[in-house]
């Protein structure tokens, strides 16, 4: 496993957290994770 597996499979956790909670939706989550640090291209 690369860091880089490592860094989107937390993303992905990230973002099912949110999803149990909340719809997402594409620019809301992204905002959220740069404001968790996560950097997103």
């Amino acid at each position: 496993m690369t860091d880089k597996d490592l860094y989107g499979g937390l993303i992905r956790l990230h973002i099912l957290h949110h999803a149990a909670e909340e719809p997402v939706f594409g620019l809301g989550i992204i905002e959220e994770l740069r404001r968790h640090g996560y950097e997103m291209s």
